[in-house]
């Protein structure tokens, strides 16, 4: 810029005598005068535009929403996005960007025309900016470029920051409740005590993100990174963080009651002294996680794996750990009280696939052969009483021999074995059930049951994982 532009722009500055209609940075031009001034080629004359437009969008309300579009497509124009590593990019936004961003930012004007005057800042190239405690509620941010930029204390409240660059910005305190900041990248950012109340972070890149003491409750965390974050103290109440990546992040004293962490990944994280009340870990990743301290009364941990975590002095009271990879892990000193089996699980010892369904009889039994509850099984006597028309326990009728019904023929038993003696055993007589494949033997025997015999003639299935019956044993019902 010449010398003799500079000095025409400062006259132009000061109360004028050059120009017969005044509309120098003293005077109060009207809205369209102010506006022509920012297609000045001479960057003084701009500023002055800008400085005007700002009072003028402060004074009146009818001209509110007007002022603030010529300021933002101004914006657009003149700083479009950048690539995010081109070498051209500019680290400072130029004099002019910054002024009218401080003048977007002292927006103070209430009413309709304020709420309806919406900022379009899409794909804009805003590196570096200082707007501390700035008003950009509800501002579209997305696709922007924001980094190292200062926006402390600022209020980005409902604010659109979808797939925003924020490396290395500042946030500290700054209220982005319900911000839709789903794939910004927020790398080594700046957020301490910032209020993220019901955002959507969803596949942000939060990595060594500066986070402490930061309110997060109800926020959506989904596949978000947070490699290396700092979360201590952090609020995560009820929020959802499934399938995120937390690895080596510092969660001590964090508040995370009841918030969702399914498949999560926490492996080496520092939970120590956190409060995990009924929180949601099924499938989580916590190997190697340091948990000294930590509350988990009530945490459902099925699946999850703790191997090498360090649970000492951990509160596990009620904790649904079913499941879960507890090899080498520290429990030292830890309250495990009241731990319970995943609703819907098999009971502790017997295979799911061998648990009827409710309401159902057992495995091989039919359900017109299952006794009503308090009542003897139909065919036997109840308990202390003999068969009708059968001689006592211990006294068969002589010179007969028990027939067997197995499969259509009716073969003759032997001699009876010697009692004790094996496969023979004694038992009271009654109807005795002893499953073969997928028939049901019924036997009537009195005194003995040669059950041996019935096992050899009719050896049982083979089933994965369950033991068959053997040579000798009896399944009653």
């Amino acid at each position: 810029m010449s010398l003799l532009a500079v000095v025409v722009a400062l006259l132009w500055c000061v109360p004028p005598l050059l120009s017969a209609q005044g509309t120098g940075c003293r005077d109060k031009p009207d809205v369209p005068q102010a506006i022509a001034q920012l297609a000045d080629a001479t960057l003084a004359i701009r500023l002055c535009g800008i400085e005007a437009l700002g009072q003028l969008a402060t004074d009146s309300e009818q001209d509110h929403g007007l002022i603030l579009e010529a300021l933002t497509a101004y914006v657009r124009e003149r700083a479009p996005r950048q690539g995010d590593f081109s070498p051209n990019a500019a680290q400072k936004p130029p004099p002019d960007i910054q002024a009218i961003l401080t003048v977007i930012g002292r927006r103070a004007t209430p009413g309709p025309n304020r709420r309806d005057a919406r900022l379009d800042l899409r794909n804009t190239h805003l590196a570096g900016v200082v707007i501390p405690e700035a008003d950009l509620s509800g501002a579209d941010l997305s696709g922007a470029t924001l980094r190292r930029a200062d926006l402390s204390g600022a209020s980005l409240s409902l604010a659109t920051l979808h797939r925003a660059t924020l490396i290395l910005a500042t946030l500290r305190r700054a209220d982005l409740s319900g911000a839709d900041l789903r794939r910004a990248d927020l790398n080594l950012a700046k957020l301490r005590e910032a209020s993220l109340r019901r955002a959507d972070l969803s596949q942000a890149n939060l990595s060594g993100a500066d986070l402490s003491q930061a309110d997060l409750s109800g926020a959506t965390l989904s596949e978000a990174n947070l490699i290396w974050a700092d979360l201590s103290q952090a609020t995560l109440r009820e929020a959802t963080l499934r399938g995120a990546n937390l690895s080596q992040a510092t969660l001590s004293g964090a508040d995370l009651r009841r918030a969702n962490l399914i498949w999560a990944t926490l492996s080496q994280a520092d939970l120590s002294g956190a409060n995990l009340r009924r929180a949601d870990l099924s499938g989580a990743d916590l190997s190697g996680a340091t948990l000294s301290g930590a509350t988990l009364s009530g945490a459902t941990l099925s699946e999850a794996t703790l191997s090498e975590a360090t649970l000492s002095e951990a509160t596990l009271s009620g904790a649904d750990l079913s499941r879960a990879d507890l090899s080498q892990a520290d429990l030292r000193r830890a309250d495990l009280r009241g731990g319970r089996p995943a609703p819907g699980q098999p009971e502790r010892g017997r295979p799911e696939r061998d648990r009827p369904a409710p309401g159902q009889p057992e495995r091989g039994q039919p359900e017109r052969d299952r006794p009503a509850p308090g009542r003897p099984e139909r065919g036997r006597p109840a308990p202390g009483r003999p068969e009708r028309g059968r001689p006592a326990p211990g006294r068969p009728a002589p010179g007969k021999e028990s027939p067997s019904r197995v499969g259509s023929g009716r073969p003759k038993l032997g001699p009876r074995a010697p009692a004790g003696g094996s496969p023979v055993s004694q038992r009271s007589p009654g109807l005795t059930r002893v499953i073969t494949s997928d028939k049901v033997v019924l036997c009537e025997v009195s005194g003995v049951i040669l059950l041996g015999f019935f096992a050899t003639l009719h050896p049982p299935p083979k089933t994965p994982g369950k033991r068959g019956l053997q040579a000798g044993e009896l399944a009653v019902v």
